[in-house]
């Protein structure tokens, strides 16, 4: 009797047209993994396609069998608190996965997702969450294939359209920061926007900074600066998290001359009225992250200046004190809180935080914007 092998399973000529498909697998009925056998009756090629599909169904090989929603709950949550992922970054992909990737793929055989389809489904979310799902996707196939889940990876080669909706990333120049500095004066929003614009905090940072964090120091010019140390952040729920975004984001900050003087000055002023944190909302608690997005919006209001998000003061810092301020990238990198990346930064460059505060202040008065 003729007889065709497969690199999988094998199949047996019984008739014209019939054939034998035998393969190794478990149906579930209780007599566990075992050689299975069944008769098909069509083409060879479709007999092939039978026994593939049959493997598929009952094989307990861990590369054809699990979905992609067995590697993220498997693998890839798991890996994330061993690594200690930052709370409010899996927060972040936690809703990823549940409003952009499970929908569509998370019931889906890890082989069987093609990246055409990834690439179809991204083109029709705005660009933030393209790149995001994208992200995750990569993280959630690179741990399976880690762990032999699946051989494949369909995660190569994708573009995000320009049509894709973008996130306001615009930023503020030196002078729109310092105006901007004089006019929400008194405003609730100020130490907030002063931590964000003339501090590099992300706005999560900022509402986690209490008095007890600042240190006044005079730097060797004689200019007054203002040490934060940043070593919590706001999460959810307004809780605080005694630890950052990662660990070479605590850091101590510096805020120069009359912008660390006016920054101590609220902070004092707040503690001495009884509270705790800068920007404060209910139940004495730091405010909601929408709470500030709205207080910043609103304090905008005719100062002339195009309204950015919150968030754009970051990036706006890094900008203004790079290009307007001239000083030193990787010295800013320091001040960010950013991870060093040579060999030198990494094990031999270790300023102390007064000479921070020293380059800062040089570089404001070789700057012009203070005397």
């Amino acid at each position: 009797m003729p007889r065709k092998r497969a690199e999988r399973g094998s199949i047996a000529r019984l008739d014209r047209n019939r054939y034998r498909i035998r393969y190794w697998g478990d149906k579930g009925d209780g007599k566990g993994y075992r050689r299975l056998s069944a008769n098909f009756t069509g083409t060879l090629t479709e007999a092939r396609a039978e026994r593939d599909r049959l493997i598929a169904t009952y094989s307990t090989d861990d590369k054809h069998n699990h979905t992609l929603m067995d590697a993220y709950y498997r693998l890839y949550l798991p890996d994330c608190e061993k690594r200690g992922l930052a709370p409010r970054t899996l927060v972040m992909y936690k809703s990823v996965w549940k409003n952009h990737v499970e929908p569509k793929f998370g019931k889906r055989l890890l082989r069987d997702i093609k990246p055409l389809e990834i690439q179809s489904h991204v083109d029709g979310l705005t660009r933030n969450q393209a790149l995001k799902t994208i992200t995750l996707l990569s993280s959630i196939y690179g741990i399976a294939n880690k762990f032999e889940m699946t051989d494949r990876n369909p995660i190569v080669g994708f573009t995000i359209p320009e049509r894709c909706e973008k996130m306001d990333d615009g930023i503020y120049r030196i002078g729109e920061l310092l105006s901007i500095a004089e006019h929400v004066k008194g405003n609730r929003i100020e130490p907030i926007f002063l931590l964000c614009a003339f501090g590099s905090c992300r706005p999560g940072e900022a509402r986690a900074v209490t008095l007890d964090d600042m240190e006044m120091v005079t730097a060797k010019n004689g200019m007054p600066c203002l040490l934060v140390r940043i070593n919590k952040e706001v999460v959810d729920k307004r809780d605080v998290e005694e630890r950052v975004k990662r660990m070479a984001s605590e850091r101590y900050i510096v805020v120069p001359s009359k912008w660390g003087e006016r920054l101590l000055e609220i902070a004092t002023e707040r503690a001495a009225e009884g509270h705790v944190w800068l920007f404060e909302g209910r139940g004495g608690k730091p405010a909601s992250g929408m709470t500030v997005n709205t207080a910043w919006k609103k304090s905008l209001d005719g100062s002339g200046t195009h309204p950015h998000t919150i968030r754009s003061l970051r990036p706006s810092w890094r900008t203004a004190w790079d290009y307007d301020i001239h000083i030193e990238g990787e010295k800013l990198e320091l001040l960010m809180g950013h991870k060093p990346s040579g060999v030198s930064e990494k094990h031999y460059i270790r300023p102390d935080k007064l000479m921070l505060v020293d380059v800062v202040a040089d570089a404001f008065v070789k700057s012009g914007y203070v005397s």
